[in-house]
């Protein structure tokens, strides 16, 4: 077959609606690291809160043991609303694929967005206030940090009983961070690197390191 008027006229196309090919997105990382999710709200969620737990001891044959109580409170959160909005004309949703097209394109937005408010969100405009912005949160310059720098980041996660679940301690960095960090030795030459692995899925001090754009 050639040109179009010479045959190719007659090739028959066949529409790949199931595979299409998508734009180029940053890879969302906030879930993999064990951020959570609530849904269906009604009203404000009011979330029960242990401010202090109770004493544990040890007591001798027939003593009683000390009476300890925890404390509670509760935290009161505000639900933000985030969405992306697309017009779709009556022919274009009759088309095979043409809906889960928008759908996919929809959900991966929104997995995009959910991250970028989950680490950078000012607080402002209808955003929430991201990691990053956070009054308290211990965050690390990648771009001057060292082998001394992560250690103290770790050590002030775990003296502030802050792992609540180990399997999703980890860290997470642009990918111009993750590449400095992949080219900075833990000490000196010759000795393992401050990231290891992939620059996109890698470990820093053995806990999973993840870039995202």
């Amino acid at each position: 077959m050639g040109a179009f008027a010479t045959g190719g006229a007659l090739v028959e196309q066949t529409m790949q609606g199931d595979d299409p090919i998508d734009v180029l997105r940053p890879y969302a990382i906030s879930a993999a690291l064990g951020v959570q999710s609530d849904t269906d709200f009604v009203g404000n969620p009011v979330y029960p809160r242990i401010t202090s737990s109770s004493t544990s001891g040890e007591a001798v044959e027939a003593a009683a043991l000390t009476e300890s109580e925890g404390t509670l409170d509760n935290v009161t959160a505000s639900p933000h609303v985030v969405g992306a909005l697309n017009r779709a004309s009556r022919l274009f949703r009759q088309s095979g694929p043409g809906e889960q097209i928008v759908r996919t394109d929809i959900l991966r937005s929104l997995a995009m967005e959910v991250d970028k408010l989950v680490f950078t969100a000012s607080g402002s405009g209808g955003k929430p206030i991201g990691l990053l912005n956070a009054s308290g949160m211990n965050a690390v310059s990648g771009t001057t940090a060292n082998f001394a720098t992560l250690t103290s980041a770790q050590l002030a996660a775990l003296n502030a009983n802050g792992l609540v679940d180990r399997r999703f301690a980890g860290w997470a960095a642009p990918p111009s961070v993750a590449n400095l960090l992949a080219q900075r030795y833990e000490v000196t030459s010759n000795v393992a690197r401050l990231w290891q692995g992939s620059l996109h899925t890698g470990t820093i001090l053995n806990d999973r390191a993840l870039s995202s754009s």
